[in-house]
């Protein structure tokens, strides 16, 4: 299983940055702007040629023919990116989800995790930043989880959803009373914040746990039935 690791506080992020998959090419703003400047450039580049005896009426119909296929040409052949959407989809073809699972489970709590490790950054208490990285990194490595058995998905699923919900609501609420500054009730609430995020922790730890359990479990029969199949043929 290759683990997932979330990105440095401070870096860009997205959640393509969780896939593993590679997303060479361009957005559409940018392959529509390269595409007008490649125009505007063959356009001058024309004009020049024939300059100064260039003249539009006369001279102009082969090459913006010319010019029109270079555009179209360049557009053709700049890749677009893929959707976060599309990524995950093909990172995890091979496993036989459908995209509907692919795109409420696995990419719906990446976009969580992602939430989670942008709102670190305005956190201050050095337990609660670490306390939430632990949760967005064991989250990351639960779901990377799914391709050694697809099946834990639906195990996991109830557990990302409210644990990581619960965390979101939990970093809101508290970066509000931590931008207060009153020092006795922060202590107290900062206190309160660092056990329930904790237990949150653990209780996504406790799931993988269990998804890597049962795989273990699942193995274990196998190689028993296996054993008595060939003890039950060479008796034979």
């Amino acid at each position: 299983m290759v683990t997932q690791t979330v990105p440095a506080p401070g870096t860009a992020l997205s959640v393509d940055t969780f896939s593993s998959v590679k997303n060479p090419g361009v957005t559409e703003m940018n392959r529509t702007i390269i595409t007008g400047v490649a125009l505007v450039l063959s356009a001058v580049v024309m004009v020049l040629i024939d300059w100064p005896s260039f003249n539009v009426f006369t001279s102009a119909i082969a090459p913006i023919g010319f010019v029109g296929m270079l555009t179209a040409g360049v557009w053709l052949l700049i890749p677009l990116k893929k959707t976060s959407l599309e990524l995950a989809i093909l990172e995890y073809a091979e496993y036989g989800l459908s995209d509907s699972i692919i795109n409420n489970v696995i990419l719906a709590n990446r976009q969580k995790v992602l939430d989670i490790e942008i709102k670190i950054l305005d956190i201050t208490d050095a337990s609660i930043k670490r306390t939430l990285a632990r949760i967005a990194r064991e989250t990351l490595d639960l779901i990377d989880g799914f391709k050694d058995d697809p099946t834990d998905v639906a195990r996991s699923r109830t557990t990302l959803t409210r644990c990581l919900d619960q965390t979101i609501k939990i970093v809101e609420n508290y970066r509000i009373i931590e931008g207060r500054r009153e020092t006795d009730q922060t202590a107290d609430l900062t206190e309160q914040t660092y056990v329930g995020l904790q237990q949150i922790a653990e209780a996504i730890e406790e799931q993988h746990r269990r998804n890597m359990d049962n795989n273990q479990t699942a193995l274990s029969v196998d190689l028993e039935v296996s054993d008595q199949l060939l003890s039950h043929m060479t008796k034979s």
